[in-house]
């Protein structure tokens, strides 16, 4: 995500809901198909995949180590 890239994960990790629902990406079943499926949607889809990236990289920029140790001093020091 860090790198602007629209993300394809499985169901399993907590995280993928957070994808799904915050349209970074698509969340899949482990199947071969449905990886077909979903790295053909992105690459054919120039609207999702520029939504999808740039909803990840919105995501990750407060994701950065002087964002959150900033958050975490300020919540300290409060």
């Amino acid at each position: 995500m860090a790198c602007g890239l629209p993300v394809i994960i499985t169901g399993k990790p907590e995280i993928a809901d957070e994808i799904q629902n915050r349209e970074m990406g698509v969340a899949i079943d482990y199947e071969k198909d449905k990886f077909v499926e979903a790295v053909t949607l992105l690459l054919n889809d120039d609207k999702l995949y520029f939504k999808c990236r740039k909803n990840a990289i919105d995501f990750v920029s407060g994701l950065e180590w002087s964002a959150v140790f900033g958050r975490a001093f300020k919540n300290a020091l409060a």
